[in-house]
């Protein structure tokens, strides 16, 4: 071998390792993902915007909308930990609608969320009750997570399938009040 070739051949192998080190920068964290549709009277609603917060950091993430009327929203990245969900954002025509209440948080809690998995906090359904206090009943419409997030993910570059989701559900059979 000659001096250049092993010079070439150390640079290309440095040169790999440091690519493949970099890569893990990529994913930090958790995929944290949750799909919610409303319907009001003569509205409908996609999407939820949702604050966790860190038990012992104390800081706070969002998990955003995949878009404008996309039910489905994720955080990418989230730091492993415990979390509990601080604050819940429904948007329905005009309005949105607001949960900061300890029920809210009772609900879902104390999420723990470990690096490099993905989680599906549920596939929600709401309907605006008629009447005074405009509240919202959400509950699990569907214990599968929906086909079209795995395509939107994928569209994202996110390749993932349905049994790669830890699904974080016990609450399927209750309800969520947002009001």
């Amino acid at each position: 071998m000659t001096k250049r070739f092993q010079i070439l051949l150390g640079l290309l192998t440095c040169l790999i390792f440091m690519t493949s080190w970099s890569l893990p920068e990529d994913r930090e964290g958790a995929l944290v993902s949750i799909s919610v549709t409303t319907k009001g009277i003569m509205q409908n609603g996609y999407g939820i915007e949702m604050t966790v917060t860190n038990v012992e950091t104390k800081m706070s993430f969002e998990i955003n909308s995949l878009g404008a009327i996309s039910p489905h929203s994720i955080i990418e990245n989230l730091p492993p930990g415990k979390y509990i969900v601080s604050k819940i954002e429904i948007p329905l025509g005009g309005l949105k609608y607001i949960n900061q209440s300890q029920n809210m948080t009772d609900f879902f809690g104390v999420l723990e969320f470990e690096k490099d998995k993905a989680y599906y906090l549920g596939d929600f359904y709401g309907k605006r009750e008629v009447g005074s206090q405009n509240v919202f009943h959400l509950k699990i419409e569907n214990e599968n997570v929906p086909e079209k997030l795995l395509k939107k993910l994928k569209k994202k570059g996110i390749e993932l399938k349905e049994e790669d989701f830890i699904k974080t559900y016990p609450y399927k059979k209750e309800e969520l009040t947002i009001y």
